[in-house]
């Protein structure tokens, strides 16, 4: 087994017809797609300092692509960050649209 980039062990699968070895990082296996695009876009919509008027997240490997339109403050979170603390995102493309306003605070 080899070291991953990101630090963890890769997993050697064969393919039985081809008999071709591949590394594959163990935590791709595990992390169903949908569900990183959906805490991703839970954890940004749940940002007090954004009000998005759309969000489109998008899978892409190893990591989420980020396409709408958002409202925020010069105070707001940088929004890589907070889809990087999403375990199976590493990169992310922001596409985001952003808007300077006054946004009032959610709750």
């Amino acid at each position: 087994m080899a070291q991953s980039e990101s630090g963890g062990q890769d997993v050697l699968l064969r393919d039985a017809i081809d008999c071709e070895s591949i590394l594959v990082d163990p935590q791709s296996i595990l992390v169903d797609p949908h569900s990183v695009e959906l805490e991703v876009r839970r954890r940004l919509m749940a940002e007090s300092t954004l009000n998005f008027r759309g969000l489109v997240v998008r899978r892409m490997n190893d990591g989420v692509c980020l396409e709408g339109v958002v409202e925020a403050d010069s105070d707001c979170v940088d929004v890589r960050d907070v889809a990087r603390s999403v375990e199976g995102v590493r990169n992310v493309v922001n596409q985001l649209v952003f808007r300077t306003s006054a946004v009032p605070p959610k709750g």
